[in-house]
């Protein structure tokens, strides 16, 4: 007997989107894995609490390199202990919210980490472009809603660093995305910040301005060869591949930003090394000339990329506060209230 086109079609689906036979619960959360027939194997994590409610949805997704979502590390005293990339705040939201993240290809949900040196996996190298964590979160969201109770009226994409560059890159692709938060993300081609450092260091004088002149031209020398192999998974510069640097830096992060219609949270700390504060001012400067009115942003001055922050009390005297957790506290009351 001759099967049906639609029957072909049903066969074509359930092909291209295989789930493994259960979901596995361990360490917080419970994981599935799908295998999509373009991105590979794809693995996802909800924290483990209130998953039979309809709440709300967010995504977290976490920051730079092969690292996992919880590392095993020994301590400074010999004993080993598990750190999580997830913020203690984004672990309580699950009493009010379903957190989902997902890893990065071929990471691990746990894995031992050997003080900084983590290489990582063939499958990292080979896939890990902004376009593959943009598409791979939304490949996980539909599995998330496939599979769990959703609030579908609050959706939302919370990035910090790397995963903020990536955030608003989903809500471009996955109309389903009601919300954006990004933190310490910046906005502009990311090979400007370099460049805006070295011109910093040589007008506060700590270098000479010909020094910065060198420098810099030894960067665009390298921003030629990245340009000229794009796709390149082969060959890397400041430990990341052609292929992740490129898709993170054409086109910039801006540009998805300004595209957007939906409510967007921006949190930037005026002393971050990693990503310029300026890239953010650019973001803010941009809207306004746009005439768009959908950006909410958030300064912490004084705070460097992880929200470690200095000021002076009344006193005069240097006062050091950690506000991550108070930082992205601020954000779920907007993402509730918005």
């Amino acid at each position: 007997m001759v099967p049906s086109p639609g029957a072909l079609l049903a066969c074509a689906l359930l092909l291209s989107r295989v789930l493994v036979a259960a979901p596995q619960s361990a360490h917080g959360f419970r994981s599935h894995t799908v295998h999509d027939p373009e991105l590979g194997r794809i693995d996802l994590h909800l924290v483990d609490r209130h998953l039979q409610d309809t709440l709300p949805l967010l995504v977290f997704l976490d920051g730079s390199g092969a690292h996992p979502i919880m590392a095993v590390m020994q301590g400074p005293d010999g004993s080993w202990q598990t750190y999580s990339t997830v913020p203690r705040t984004l672990q309580e939201a699950a009493d009010k919210h379903h957190v989902l993240l997902v890893s990065k290809p071929g990471v691990a949900l746990i894995d031992t980490v050997h003080g900084d040196i983590h290489e990582p996996p063939a499958a990292y190298t080979e896939r890990l472009s902004a376009e593959w964590r943009a598409r791979a979160a939304s490949r996980a969201i539909t599995e998330v809603l496939a599979l769990y109770p959703v609030d579908r009226d609050r959706i939302g994409v919370l990035g910090f660093s790397e995963g903020a560059q990536v955030a608003p890159r989903v809500a471009v692709i996955d109309p389903r995305i009601t919300h954006v938060m990004a933190f310490a993300g910046g906005a502009l081609n990311q090979f400007f910040h370099p460049i805006i450092e070295l011109r910093m260091d040589a007008a506060r004088g700590a270098i000479t301005h010909q020094e910065a002149q060198a420098r810099i031209d030894s960067l665009f020398a390298e921003y030629e060869r990245i340009y000229a192999d794009p796709q390149a998974t082969d060959k890397s510069y400041w430990g990341h591949s052609y292929l992740r640097w490129s898709s993170f830096t054409d086109p910039p992060t801006l540009d998805a930003f300004v595209s957007l219609d939906i409510p967007v949270y921006l949190a930037q700390g005026s002393t971050d090394r990693n990503t310029q504060p300026l890239g953010a001012d650019y973001v803010r400067l941009e809207f306004l000339r746009r005439r768009k009115t959908n950006l909410t942003f958030r300064a912490y001055p004084g705070c460097d990329h992880s929200f470690n922050c200095v000021a002076a009390d009344a006193s005069g005297n240097e006062v050091r506060t950690m506000r991550l957790n108070e930082a992205l506290g601020e954000a779920l009351e907007w993402f509730v209230e918005q």
